[in-house]
């Protein structure tokens, strides 16, 4: 058994088929769609357009000195990734920052024009609580209450919530989303 369905595996037995349906999870091996024309052209597309590859190279190089074109590639492919898999929110180690800001910087130049932060708000977070109340401090206007999600997504169109706002809020969110998964997995382990 590979690492991945060891993981899946694993993964099923401590989290209820209900938690992973709360939480939309599903598991997709990379060969399902990266084999694909699509994904090729995506990636020889964003090949194109992108210039800055070197600083997420060496997140994943070993020797920055006599790097591999498969180095360059990786943060290529990673991004193209996100945008393939339709990824609300990529996760990673913090060594991974750099090719998550590289994909966020350089997919809208090939096609993926996309926030996660709004698509967070408009597809996990608004459906389960309704009114969205975005939290900040009193010196930076308050709180700020929204009936829908549109009303939210325009505000934010036209500057008046800052992005920090709006990821400090969805983080907020999506730790109440997970706290029963965190809560299951942390018995389990015990």
């Amino acid at each position: 058994m590979d690492r991945f369905e060891l993981v899946k595996r694993n993964t099923e037995e401590l989290v209820s088929e209900e938690e992973i349906r709360e939480i939309c999870t599903r598991y997709v091996s990379g060969t399902e769609f990266q084999l694909g024309s699509e994904y090729t052209l995506n990636m020889l597309k964003l090949s194109r357009t992108t210039t800055r590859a070197r600083r997420s190279m060496d997140e994943v190089s070993r020797d920055a000195e006599n790097p591999y074109v498969s180095q360059m590639i990786y943060p290529l492919m990673q991004a193209v990734d996100i945008a393939m898999l339709k990824v609300d929110v990529a996760v990673g180690g913090i060594d991974q920052r750099k090719i998550h800001m590289l994909a966020r910087d350089t997919l809208p130049s090939i096609g993926f024009k996309n926030n996660p932060i709004l698509e967070l708000f408009k597809y996990h977070i608004e459906p389960r609580y309704g009114k969205l109340i975005i939290e900040r401090p009193e010196k930076f206007g308050g709180d700020i209450k929204y009936e829908n999600y549109t009303a939210l997504e325009n505000d934010f169109a036209e500057k008046k919530i800052h992005p920090q706002d709006l990821k400090t809020s969805a983080a907020e969110h999506l730790i109440n989303i997970f706290k029963p998964v965190r809560e299951t997995m942390k018995e389990t382990t015990q």
